[in-house]
Formats: C-alpha cells, sequence, structure tokens
C-alpha cells in the first residue's frame, strides 16, 4: 500500500549517462527500450556479476561497457560511476546491499525492481514467503534505493495474480518475468521523456521485512505442524529449488512435493510416522491428517531416493537443534 497524498519530485537530467546493476535477464530489455528512445550506447555502462548472469545475457552485453565483478565490490561500483559521470542507476537483480556513498552519489536517481508487494513484502525471498503465507497476487515495482532496504518511494508498480490451487516460487518467478516487462516499458518512457519525477512514499509504519531464504539453512520440516502449513513449507522451498528437508534413519533427503492425502485427527506423538509407502509417494502421519510426499531426492548427491528404503513404522524427523537453527540462521548469499 503507498500512501498517495504524500510524494517527492526529482528534477531529471536533460543528458542521461546510466549506470546498470544487475544479473537479471531484464536488462536487455531495458537497453532495448533505452535505444529505441534514442539513448546511445555510450551513455551506458553494466556492472554484472559473472557466476550469476545467464549466458544469453552475458551474450547480449557484448555490445556494452560491460564490467564483472564480485556482489560486495563496493569500490568498484563508486569507482564506475565516477569514471563515467553516471547520473542515473537502475539495479535489476542484485544480492547485495549497496553502499551508502553510491546512494548519495545519484542524488536520489537510483533505482531498484523489487518483486512482492511494498510495504509489506520487503526484503529478498518473497516469492517463497509468499508461498508459505498462502499469497496469490505479485506487485513489482520501481523505486527508490535509500539507507532503508526496499523502503524508498514508489516511481511505478503493476500487480498480477497466480490463478493455480497449488503453488510453488517458481510460479511466482514466472510472473515476476510478465510483470517486469511491462513496467520496463514504463519505465523507459517515463525516464526518456519526463522532465522530473514524482515518487509516491511508503507507508513505514506498516512496513514488514522478510529475509531471504536458503534451503539448507531455513528448509527444514517440522513435522509437530498441522497438515496444511506443512505443505506450504515444502512448497515454499520448492521448484526451482531443491525441496525441504528431513532426516529419516542416518540420512537427508530433500521433498519436492507435499500433498493432504487425508485429513483425520491423529495423537500428536505419531507426527512424522511413516504409515505407508508406495512405488512413489510416502505417508506420513501428522497430527490432523496424513501427509503424502513425492519427488524425493538423496540429500548428497540429488538423486532420487528409492521408495523402498522408507519402511511403514519407521519416522520422518528434524531434531530441536536444526529446527531451532533454521529460525534463526540468515543467508549471507
Amino acid at each position: 500500500m503507498i500512501l498517495k497524498s504524500r510524494n517527492k519530485k526529482i528534477k531529471l537530467p536533460v543528458k542521461k549517462t546510466f549506470l546498470i546493476i544487475g544479473v537479471n535477464p531484464i536488462i536487455f530489455k531495458f537497453l532495448y527500450e533505452l535505444e529505441k528512445k534514442g539513448i546511445s550506447k555510450n551513455n551506458i555502462f553494466i556492472l554484472s556479476e559473472s557466476q550469476r548472469i545467464d549466458n544469453d545475457l552475458k551474450i547480449r552485453l557484448l555490445d556494452y561497457e560491460t564490467k564483472y565483478i564480485d556482489k560486495d565490490d563496493h569500490l568498484e561500483m563508486i569507482n564506475t560511476a565516477r569514471k563515467y559521470n553516471a547520473n542515473i542507476c537502475m539495479v535489476f537483480g542484485w544480492y547485495s546491499i549497496l553502499r551508502k556513498e553510491l546512494i548519495n552519489h545519484f542524488d536520489g536517481l537510483i533505482f531498484n525492481l523489487h518483486f512482492g508487494d511494498l510495504p509489506e513484502y520487503r526484503g529478498g525471498g518473497s516469492f517463497s514467503w509468499q508461498v508459505l503465507n498462502g499469497q496469490k497476487k505479485l506487485g513489482a515495482y520501481i523505486h527508490q534505493i535509500t539507507n532503508v532496504v526496499d523502503g524508498g518511494g514508489i516511481l511505478l508498480s503493476v500487480k498480477g495474480k497466480i490463478y493455480r490451487k497449488i503453488i510453488y516460487p517458481k510460479h511466482f518467478k514466472k510472473l515476476s518475468s510478465e510483470l517486469a516487462e511491462k513496467l520496463i516499458k514504463k519505465l523507459s518512457k517515463k525516464i526518456i521523456h519526463s522532465s522530473s519525477l514524482i515518487l509516491f512514499f511508503q507507508q513505514q509504519e506498516i512496513s514488514t521485512y522478510f529475509p531471504k531464504l536458503s534451503t539448507n539453512l531455513n528448509g527444514f520440516i517440522n513435522f509437530s505442524w498441522n497438515i496444511k502449513n506443512v505443505c506450504k513449507f515444502v512448497r515454499a522451498f520448492s521448484y526451482p529449488f531443491k525441496g525441504a528437508i528431513f532426516n529419516y534413519k542416518d540420512s537427508k533427503y530433500y521433498v519436492k512435493e507435499a500433498y493432504i492425502f487425508k485429513k483425520k485427527n491423529i495423537h500428536p506423538y505419531a507426527s512424522g510416522l511413516i504409515l505407508a509407502v508406495t512405488n512413489s509417494s510416502i505417508h506420513v502421519a501428522l497430527f490432523d491428517g496424513i501427509l503424502r510426499l513425492e519427488k524425493i531426492f538423496n540429500f548428497n548427491d540429488l538423486s532420487p531416493a528409492e521408495f523402498s528404503g522408507f519402511k511403514p513404522g519407521g519416522r520422518l524427523f528434524n531434531d530441536n537443534e536444526k529446527l531451532f537453527s533454521a529460525k534463526i540462521l540468515r543467508s549471507i548469499d
């Protein structure tokens, strides 16, 4: 939700020189729109990260002044901005918080592409958190970068909805690409053809922040939860990710798919107990029903697990120490 009664006007320079930072393939769409509107390649400079950028985008960037840096090389970012006298910065997918020195260089004309409704879904893990929270709508925003993470004024936004019963992060990712396409057209037109920009302030008092999640740090299933929340949890760490984690005997596994097989009352002592095994699934007891788990993979090499190795009467579990650490550990990447 944006508070439209308060806004800020920022003047745009007549001669525009762009520094683009990021790894999101939408960069090429933005470059195309800039060139179409008369911006020379000589006024566009790009910083990216070779380990994250896909090969198609890397090939497309060969015609531009591009440098590949570490995501935390903040000195190179500010040096590049100064070297080329860049006066507008756009960030499309970067895995590090930008430093105050770079933000100040652009005097308000530094913007980020963010997926997840603002101010409700600040932070870098919105797709998985929205699956966890049962959301089906997604917002895409261009917001000003400030010292408050994802807290700057909103320049543009578009919204969409996923029309599916079962939702994985991959569905939010697909929708985000579609929304970004719409947003980039509006963005390029506004930046090139306007003399100033209007930013709408976010309501800071209702903002919430959801941190980036990591499967191997945060993805441990708690079998004491109700069946609906376990299903959401598994899906939140699934496609396009490895899946959620559980232990059986002395081995760890990833699971990508979880379904409600049957709702019924079962004593909490049975939680995690294997009730039945088929050629492609495990039926597991929870206190309010029977959970069906499919698409299970060995933790060490990601090979498909042999379902014959799971036996009725055995138990899936994660120890309390792992469940506790999963809540407090943060991804640094």
